[in-house]
C-alpha cells in the first residue's frame, strides 16, 4: 500500500514538472540522480553559484524573454533575445542558437548542439535538452529490490531438508554456513548497478 501511494505521488510530481517550461515528456517521469551527483560536487567545492543555477535550470525556473512576455505582455524590449537581437529568447535559442554563444567559447555548431536541435524539431525529450533531466527509461530501475534480493534456494545435506526448504519450512540443522560477494559490481560508483551475491548451506554431522 505504501508504494503504491508513493507511486502516485511521484507520478502526481512528474506531471507538475512536466508542466513548467522544457519539460514535455517527464509526465512520464525523470531520473535524477547524476542531477544530484553534479550538485553535490559543485557544493563540495564551494561552487554554490553554479550549483544553483544547474539547480534553477532543471526545475524549470529558467525566465527567458520570451516567457517573460508571455506571462507579462508589456515587458520592456518584448521577447528578443538581448545577447543577439536578432530573434526571440527561449530555452532552445539560449542554449543551441543564439550567435553570441560563440563569445562564451560554446559553438551552436557542435554536434551535441546539432542533435539538440534535431530533437527539438520532433518534439522529442525536450525535457532531456532544455532541463537536463533523463527519462527514466534511460535508467536501470530495480522495482525496489524485491526481484534481486529473493532468496532463489538454500542448499541442504539431505533430501529431505531440501524438500522441506522448498516448502518454505523451517529447516532444523547443526551447522549452517553463509558467504556473500559483490565483486566488481559493489563498487560501481552508481549504486543502481550494484548487485550482490549470496549462499546459505544447512549440514549435518
Amino acid at each position: 500500500l505504501l508504494r503504491e501511494v508513493q507511486k502516485t505521488v511521484q507520478r502526481t510530481l512528474w506531471e507538475r514538472a512536466g508542466a513548467f517550461p522544457g519539460g514535455a515528456g517527464l509526465q512520464q517521469g525523470g531520473d535524477l540522480y547524476q542531477l544530484q551527483r553534479h550538485l553535490r560536487r559543485r557544493r563540495k567545492k564551494n561552487q554554490h553559484q553554479e550549483a544553483g543555477m544547474l539547480e534553477t535550470i532543471a526545475v524549470g525556473g529558467v525566465w527567458t524573454r520570451a516567457r517573460r512576455c508571455e506571462a507579462y505582455p508589456d515587458t520592456e524590449g518584448g521577447a528578443t533575445c538581448p545577447r543577439c537581437g536578432k530573434a526571440n529568447e527561449t530555452l532552445r535559442h539560449r542554449y543551441y542558437e543564439c550567435a553570441a554563444n560563440e563569445e562564451l567559447g560554446h559553438s551552436n555548431n557542435t554536434q551535441i548542439a546539432r542533435k539538440a536541435r534535431t530533437a527539438l524539431d520532433s518534439e522529442e525529450l525536450e525535457h532531456f535538452w532544455l532541463r537536463g533531466i533523463p527519462p527514466a527509461e534511460w535508467a536501470v530501475q530495480l522495482d525496489n529490490g524485491e526481484d534481486e534480493r529473493r532468496a532463489k534456494d538454500i542448499f541442504c545435506t539431505t533430501e529431505e531438508a531440501q524438500a522441506a526448504v522448498q516448502r518454505g519450512q523451517r529447516v532444523e540443522a547443526d551447522f549452517v554456513f553463509t558467504d556473500g560477494s559483490g565483486g566488481k559490481a559493489a563498487t560501481a560508483t552508481d549504486p543502481r548497478l550494484r548487485r550482490c551475491g549470496w549462499a546459505a548451506t544447512a549440514t549435518d554431522p
